[in-house]
C-alpha cells in the first residue's frame, strides 16, 4: 500500500508542477495533517526535492499539527497568499466539504488526500470561465452516493 500512496503522492506533485510551471511566480500551497508521521515525512521530504528542481516554483508548506482548525486558517493564509495549486492531507476527512467552499471560488487547482485509504478522494478543478468542477475518485472499493 505505500508504494501505492507515495506513487500517488508523486502523481499529485508533478500534476501540481506540471499545471503550474508556466508562471514565473508560481506558487504551490501544501499543507501535511502532521509534519511527525512517517510516511507523510518521506512525503514532503519527496516534494520539497521536486520543488528545489523547478526554480519557478516557490513551495509554501505547513504543519497542521492533527488539527483541522488550524488547517482551515493555513488553507485560507495560502489562498490570500495567491497560490495557483494547492495539496491537502486532510486532518479529518469529514472538512473536505469545508475545505472546497474555500477553493471554490479561488482561481486554484487543487487535490486533497487523506490518511484513511478508504475514504473518498477529492479532485476539484476551478477555471475563470467556469463554476468549479467536482470529480470524485474511487480509491479502492468503495461505493459512492450522489
Amino acid at each position: 500500500m505505500n508504494k501505492k500512496v507515495l506513487t500517488l503522492s508523486a502523481v499529485m506533485a508533478s500534476m501540481l508542477f506540471g499545471a503550474a510551471a508556466h508562471a514565473a511566480d508560481t506558487r504551490i500551497g501544501v499543507t501535511i495533517y502532521k509534519y511527525d508521521d512517517n510516511f507523510m515525512s518521506v512525503v514532503r521530504k519527496a516534494i520539497e526535492q521536486d520543488a528545489k528542481a523547478a526554480p519557478d516554483v516557490q513551495l509554501l508548506m505547513n504543519d497542521s499539527q492533527n488539527d483541522q482548525s488550524k488547517q482551515n486558517d493555513q488553507i485560507d493564509v495560502l489562498l490570500a497568499k495567491g497560490v495557483k495549486a494547492l495539496a491537502i492531507n486532510l486532518v479529518d476527512p469529514a472538512a473536505a466539504g469545508t475545505v472546497i467552499e474555500k477553493a471554490r471560488g479561488q482561481n486554484c487547482r487543487w487535490f486533497s488526500s487523506t490518511k484513511n485509504r478508504l475514504v473518498r478522494r477529492w479532485i476539484a478543478t476551478t477555471k475563470p470561465t467556469t463554476l468549479a468542477r467536482f470529480q470524485r475518485v474511487r480509491h479502492y472499493s468503495g461505493r459512492f452516493d450522489c
